[in-house]
């Protein structure tokens, strides 16, 4: 069954959320103390939850964890992308009925971008600066951003949607690839200085949906494509709604084969 992200304790202790942690007015402005104690909670909650996992149902079938990434505001009766992803976990989740999954949408949680603050917290603890005395945002951010990691670390298999803005992705998809491409974690540089991906046995879709035609060689799948593989993800799809906008007249027609694919891919994803 799939769940939606969720803000309170009983659901991240069910299927962990990492994000909404008193949203933006939290992070951008006056520190509440308590966010620190949620967000804490929230990380704890998620890697108890994962860790004590052992990859089987209830019933001992194996079960994989599936994280999916929305990154769009509107819902699936305003987005084409997100009318691809609902189908999609409609499909995956009768094909997949033991599975774990986690819904994500980014426009409903809160995703740290790299900022003043998450490079004074990062400063201050390579100085040996107690994790405690950082300030409260500071605390809350990598919190998030540390959370976000040992989300995607968790999970076995990715699918990322969202639509194409001026040839590039949504600025809180930005985000939150940088929260899961980490130095050491995800990746790490050798002996000779070059970078090495760290993330392997992970498998990955792409759903975009664009008012042009570009083939999938636009600049926000060639991102995400760089991005994935820069990590060690090798086991990755692509499933492109494009023209729409262009060919108003075949807009339908594009939708409808964008979603016979993303059927067929969540049969058997």
């Amino acid at each position: 069954m799939a769940h939606r992200a969720d803000a309170s304790l009983t659901g991240v202790r069910t299927r962990p959320t990492i994000g909404r942690v008193r949203e933006w007015e939290t992070l951008s402005g006056t520190p509440d103390p308590g966010t620190f104690v949620l967000a804490r909670l929230v990380l704890w909650a998620a890697r108890m939850v994962w860790s004590d996992h052992n990859g089987t149902s209830k019933k001992g079938t194996p079960v994989s964890k599936l994280l999916v990434i929305r990154a769009h505001p509107l819902n699936s009766d305003r987005s084409r992308s997100m009318r691809l992803t609902d189908e999609f976990l409609k499909v995956y989740t009768e094909a997949h009925p033991g599975d774990d999954i986690i819904d994500q949408n980014l426009y409903e949680i809160a995703i740290p971008e790299i900022d003043l603050d998450l490079f004074s917290a990062w400063r201050k603890l390579g100085e040996g600066t107690p994790f405690v005395r950082l300030d409260d945002v500071e605390q809350s951010k990598i919190t998030l951003f540390e959370g976000y990691t040992t989300q995607f670390l968790n999970m076995d298999k990715i699918v990322i949607a969202n639509p194409l803005w001026n040839l590039q992705v949504p600025t809180r998809l930005k985000a939150w690839i940088d929260c899961i491409t980490v130095a050491g974690k995800t990746f790490r540089y050798n002996a000779q200085g070059e970078a090495e991906g760290l993330v392997h046995g992970k498998k990955a879709l792409h759903i975009q949906a664009a008012g042009g035609v570009f083939n999938s060689q636009d600049p926000a799948s060639q991102y995400l494509r760089t991005m994935l593989g820069f990590i060690g993800i090798e086991d990755f799809t692509e499933i492109a709604a494009e023209g729409m906008d262009h060919d108003p007249a075949r807009a339908d027609d594009i939708m409808a084969a964008a979603l016979t694919k993303v059927q067929e891919a969540a049969a058997t994803f």
